[in-house]
């Protein structure tokens, strides 16, 4: 989880970086210059358009260059500090962006470097000094998007909300290049807000168009704490006093042990925790198969599964077989007819946007998914 979040980061500082190298790039001229002629600016807006092309090897040899002629030059540090968070080196990173605004501390790209290192490398006080990096850059341009949007993030980050909400509305009725990037993050957070995330591994996957199993089990153990709330609510399995729930629990911590492609996973001790409770299933083959996507279908399944094991009334596997369905897409002789009908009567999966259809084979995004265990979590609590 730790590398996959990792490399959502950097896709995410490499996407909001393209944003800035390509407004500076439309702004420059296209002249050619001879080799002699050639400035440490100019070797700076080359390294620019290296990281545009997402060649950070000949963004690094640009900046470099920029430095070699001309090593009081504050942007061409500000620049290879920028790669050097790309390529995972924080600390050399805020070396390098410390020095540019030493050398000039009335340059915007240095201050904005050296807050976005900052931010990227999360050393002690990492957050006043970032701030404080942006804050010197808005004051020599206030309106300016990149300042603004990566001030915003910190903020979120940060868990600043409401602040981060108001610069990001802000960056968003300039209308520039980075309103789309903000009305993204004003969705976020009013999903966050929604749903509240107890943990990294629920503020990574709440940003997730499309949860995969792996992502489901690491909900249902580090946000819905399924392994402690079956444990508490089930006395049989809390306790152990039914032969027969031992052999169920026997059955199951077998099962764990023997799912044949987790190895390794970011997710194996959850997919182990989630299986052992029953929280979810391995196919016949002892595959857990954690790279496949949660269909709306197989969700209310689990939940429905969840329902049942923490509660322990069976009856609620037919409550609704004889009633009339509600969705055009959903037939009665559905295998997940039972559950579509639980998890949509008692509110706890969120109701499609489809009209009268369930859309059974729709995936389940990170808020769909964090939202209902919450719903889950209202109901389980009220039914006890």
């Amino acid at each position: 989880m730790a590398m996959e979040t990792f490399m959502k980061g950097v896709k995410v500082f490499v996407a909001i970086l393209m944003i800035i190298v390509t407004m500076r790039c439309s702004q420059q001229g296209t002249v050619q210059k001879p080799a002699g002629q050639i400035s440490a600016e100019d070797y700076y807006e080359a390294g620019l358009a290296a990281l545009q092309q997402g060649d950070w090897e000949q963004a690094a040899l640009s900046f470099n260059r920029a430095i070699k002629i001309a090593p009081q030059y504050a942007n061409g540090y500000a620049g290879a500090a920028l790669v050097l968070a790309l390529k995972n080196q924080p600390e050399k990173a805020v070396e390098y962006a410390e020095k540019a605004v030493k050398l000039d501390k009335k340059s915007f790209d240095a201050q904005v470097s050296l807050g976005r290192v900052l931010a990227d490398a999360r050393a002690d006080g990492w957050f006043e000094r970032a701030i404080n990096a942006f804050d010197a850059a808005l004051a020599l341009k206030p309106l300016d998007e990149a300042a603004l949007y990566y001030k915003a993030t910190v903020l979120r980050e940060h868990k600043n909300l409401q602040q981060a909400m108001a610069l990001y509305m802000q960056i968003s009725s300039q209308g520039g290049a980075f309103a789309a990037k903000a009305e993204e993050e004003i969705v976020h957070i009013n999903n966050y807000q929604l749903t509240s995330p107890r943990t990294a591994v629920g503020d990574s996957i709440l940003r997730l168009e499309k949860i995969n199993r792996a992502d489901l089990a690491a909900l249902l153990v580090s946000e819905f704490n399924i392994v402690q709330i079956i444990g508490r609510r089930n006395p049989n399995y809390a306790g152990g006093k039914s032969q027969h729930f031992q052999s169920e629990e026997n059955k199951k911590n077998h099962l764990a042990g023997i799912i044949s492609d987790i190895a390794g996973h970011w997710a194996e001790s959850w997919i182990k925790d989630v299986v052992r409770v029953g929280g979810m299933d391995i196919f016949p083959d002892n595959s857990f198969r954690p790279n496949e996507l949660v269909r709306r279908m197989n969700f209310a399944m689990t939940l429905q599964n969840i329902i049942i094991q923490v509660t322990g009334n069976n009856a609620l596997y037919t409550a609704f077989i004889n009633k009339p369905s509600s969705y055009a897409d959903v037939k009665r002789t559905h295998f997940a007819y039972n559950a579509v009908c639980l998890v949509t009567e008692y509110e706890i999966m969120p109701l499609p946007s489809k009209g009268d259809r369930f859309d059974l084979d729709g995936a389940v995004s990170g808020y769909e998914a964090l939202l209902a265990l919450r719903n889950l979590e209202g109901y389980l609590n009220s039914s006890f």
